[in-house]
């Protein structure tokens, strides 16, 4: 039973009234406050001084994030990057089998919350993280990620008596993105967009427009689902045919998974598509049978969040394509499979060659 001083010394009454709104929870959550304090005097004290990045290391990532699932852990460990600066993260969280891509580095203007003590932060410094994120042009699906990794940081503290309040992330107020029509690129804008690009977005083009690969597949693809040669290949159990694609296997946030059973399947590479892969295969290092066939500079997995936002979003807005994505590309390679049928590559040919585009 808690003592009447345990409720801040009001009145039997009071305390009465107070206790028949309460419900369970919030029961048992001032009868845990209650004995916390009894055992640790000095845990207020203590919990009042703590940084969201120590919080974070000390008590969320080995608490509640390392009890999730592989891709629950790759999923934080991807987010917190943008909360936490990406050096942090990287020391909190160890994941066995997360393929290294292109490292995300920290930015001295970025409103990280690693410094501020868990207790001051309040919405507007959530806000201000979120517009950044908006401004360098993650999509609203990663901006409403990052506010739910915040959200579920507080309510974990909140949970564990660590934070006393309102949760930040959900008073905070997402950035409105205005609304933009669905892209439908030309063949003349296709062709801008690619001259725009440089590697690895090009190739990833490239692969997007003559195939019906999607990013996870384009990103997930190694050398060993690929036979450039003109003769069958046997690759570990997979029988891939001549001049073909085998579609195997996906990456997403740094994990290579098995694609579902509906979408393992053969492509057979155009001409225009075999000449890129044979050029990418005859560099000096990283086309070995298990490298992926675009890669970092260090060798490690593309990272597609980052291309996103520092190239393809800079491309759309200086050709006055805002609605340019990875989903607008390949709803042009349906438009032009449907406008031209099996012939459609030879288009993309054209312009690929008469510009030397690659």
């Amino acid at each position: 039973m808690i003592p009447r001083r345990a409720l801040g010394g009001i009145s039997h009454a009071s305390a009465s009234q107070r206790a028949r709104k309460l419900c369970q929870k919030d029961a048992q959550l001032l009868a845990r406050r209650f004995l916390q304090s009894k055992l640790q005097p000095d845990a207020e004290a203590q919990q009042s001084q703590i940084t969201v990045a120590e919080f974070v290391e000390t008590r969320f990532v080995p608490e509640f994030v390392s009890g999730k699932p592989l891709a629950g852990r790759a999923h934080y460990h991807s987010i917190l990057k943008h909360v936490l600066t990406p050096e942090e993260v990287s020391r909190m969280i160890q994941i066995d089998g997360l393929h290294s891509a292109a490292k995300l580095t920290g930015h001295a203007d970025w409103p990280y919350l690693s410094n501020l003590r868990l207790r001051a932060v309040r919405p507007d410094h959530v806000e201000r993280l979120l517009a950044a994120a908006t401004e360098k042009g993650y999509s609203p699906l990663t901006v409403k990620h990052i506010r739910s990794v915040i959200s579920a940081i507080f309510s974990y503290a909140k949970q564990e008596l660590v934070f006393l309040g309102a949760n930040p992330a959900g008073l905070a107020k997402v950035p409105e993105v205005p609304h933009q029509n669905t892209l439908a690129l030309s063949l003349v804008q296709t062709e801008q967009v690619l001259r725009a690009m440089r590697y690895p977005e090009k190739e990833m083009t490239m692969l997007a427009l003559l195939t019906d690969m999607n990013v996870s597949e384009i990103c997930g693809l190694q050398w060993k689902c690929v036979n450039l040669t003109g003769a069958w290949l046997n690759s570990q159990d997979e029988s891939i045919p001549p001049i073909s694609i085998a579609v195997t296997k996906q990456l997403s946030r740094g994990l290579l998974t098995n694609v579902k059973d509906t979408r393992r399947r053969k492509i057979q590479i155009p001409e225009v598509l075999l000449s890129m892969l044979l050029m990418l295969n005859g560099r000096a290092r990283f086309n070995g049978p298990d490298d992926f066939i675009l890669t970092s500079r260090s060798g490690g997995a593309i990272n597609v969040t980052n291309i996103t936002a520092r190239r393809l979003s800079s491309i759309g807005r200086k050709l006055e394509m805002p609605g340019l994505s990875w989903h607008a590309l390949r709803r042009a390679h349906i438009a032009m499979k449907e406008a031209f049928g099996p012939q459609f590559q030879y288009h993309v040919a054209a312009f690929v060659s008469r510009d030397q585009i690659l």
